[in-house]
């Protein structure tokens, strides 16, 4: 044999899962009693797929919060799941009413029989990404699962209460370095008889001269935790402004987490709970310095903006959306954000001009189609109605979105208002109300009254 391709890296593709797709399928067309039925089928069919593809060498085994897939000669199955129980049940003790309720079916675990084999499990497309230095890695978007490494059962047990810990803090928003810091403190709660951390006169030096050298952008904003040069100086330092929080302000901790928000690092949920910005911290071990979270990209300040727009702050918001596009005029996302906030603020013009440059920039972009449409039809000041210009946006943000987002129909029933026709309004609305959240469904009925009325959607500032 010249070529094995079980040695060419992702030649072969493991099964996966558009998690928000299945989803969204869940929400609309399940019953909520029978949920948490439909997430364990999916994390079972998936896994058995993903067994198909690795040649039939794994075995399925569950617990009641866990589904474990491993290697069908792994001795050690039983004990790995009865630790991962008992190290929930202490890390939920732990956090308390910080740790998160348990989702709808099972958090599946991954323990590969092999490190090639953890790299196609972790990164498919991408088999040298950082996390592949990593002993095991706790993904959180769409659906909790963990993937492991192999290794002796005591290192597996650290690695598994470790991700078991960022799974119980997967429903918050937090930076990666305060995560980081919690997780670690909570590990040594659940399993006092561990080592624990420590800090000598040696070792702070250490890390007060490289942060010193190096700065804190990596840091705040996670990128430095999953590159293996200075992985350790960043989870060190997360200890250390961890237990400065805690030893200070213990208890607005709680109200710290519920507020704090990867998008700024925490900065502004620090200066709410606790008078003073994340940098301060840094500060009372690092000594003075330029220690602020600035972002570092036009994405960065794109995002940041946006949850100043959740909090309100409307002026920091509109100055990371300007500083986001003087970065990189072509990052169409910003000028989304940004129309959104000068709708919001009753600048329609400038709301007009900025989604439309988004679509010049993608003109499959169709969140930006949906902002315009549903401007072009319902705002309040009717010098900017155009309700053929927004039946036409409109709908072409249905046909590319595939019909999936009840926003866009709830837009495509105003656009249909608009123009008069109330017949495909009150159609559309149904349409929109019957994939629409609980919370929205009012909403949809009041619409749905208006265009039995034979009247066209207006929308408020505070509306929008």
């Amino acid at each position: 044999m010249v070529l094995n391709l079980a040695e060419v890296p992702a030649a072969f593709q493991l099964p996966q899962l558009d998690w928000q797709v299945i989803r969204r399928w869940i929400d609309q067309k399940v019953p909520q009693q029978q949920h948490a039925e439909a997430w364990n089928d999916v994390a079972t069919q998936w896994l058995e797929s993903v067994d198909t593809a690795l040649g039939n060498s794994y075995q399925l085994t569950r617990s009641k919060h866990l589904l474990l897939l491993s290697p069908r000669d792994y001795e050690h199955t039983k004990s790995l799941l009865n630790f991962g129980e008992t190290g929930l049940s202490q890390i939920e003790a732990s956090l308390g009413n910080l740790a998160g309720e348990a989702q709808a079916g099972p958090i599946i675990v991954f323990l590969a029989a092999d490190n090639s084999t953890y790299g196609r499990f972790v990164r498919p497309h991408e088999p040298e990404f950082e996390h592949l230095r990593s002993a095991g890695v706790c993904f959180q978007e769409g659906y909790l699962r963990i993937a492991m490494r192999p290794g002796p059962l005591e290192s597996l047990e650290r690695t598994f209460l470790h991700e078991l810990t960022h799974a119980c803090v997967a429903h918050l928003h937090l930076p990666l370095w305060f995560e980081e810091g919690i997780t670690q403190l909570a590990e040594e709660m659940a399993m006092p008889h561990w080592s624990r951390f420590t800090l000598d006169v040696a070792t702070a030096a250490d890390i007060k001269s490289y942060w010193r050298d190096k700065g804190l952008s990596d840091f705040w904003w996670g990128t430095g935790f999953h590159n293996l040069d200075g992985q350790r100086r960043n989870y060190e330092l997360a200890q250390i402004v961890f237990r400065l929080i805690l030893a200070d302000h213990r208890r607005q901790l709680a109200a710290f987490v519920r507020e704090a928000h990867v998008d700024d690092a925490g900065d502004s949920a620090a200066r709410k709970c606790f008078g003073k910005g994340v940098a301060e911290f840094a500060k009372q071990f690092l000594g003075p310095g330029d220690w602020e979270p600035v972002p570092v990209d036009s994405s960065a300040f794109c995002r940041r903006g946006g949850l100043r727009v959740s909090r309100e702050n409307h002026e920091h918001a509109m100055d990371d959306f300007s500083e986001a596009i003087r970065i990189d005029p072509l990052f169409g996302d910003t000028y989304v954000h940004r129309g959104f906030l000068h709708r919001q603020l009753g600048n329609y013009a400038d709301a007009i001009a900025d989604f439309e440059h988004a679509i010049a920039l993608n003109p499959n972009d169709f969140s930006a189609m949906n902002y315009l449409a549903r401007t072009l039809a319902t705002c309040p000041d009717e010098t900017f109605l155009n309700g053929q210009r927004a039946f036409e946006l409109s709908n072409q943000a249905c046909e590319l979105s595939g019909y999936a987002y009840w926003e866009f129909l709830d837009t495509l029933a105003a656009t249909c208002a608009q123009l008069g026709d109330f017949e495909d309004a009150r159609r559309w609305e149904k349409e929109a109300m019957e994939i629409a959240p609980e919370e929205e469904r009012p909403h949809c009925r009041e619409r749905q009254i208006l265009y039995k009325a034979g009247q066209p959607f207006r929308e408020s500032i505070k509306q929008i």
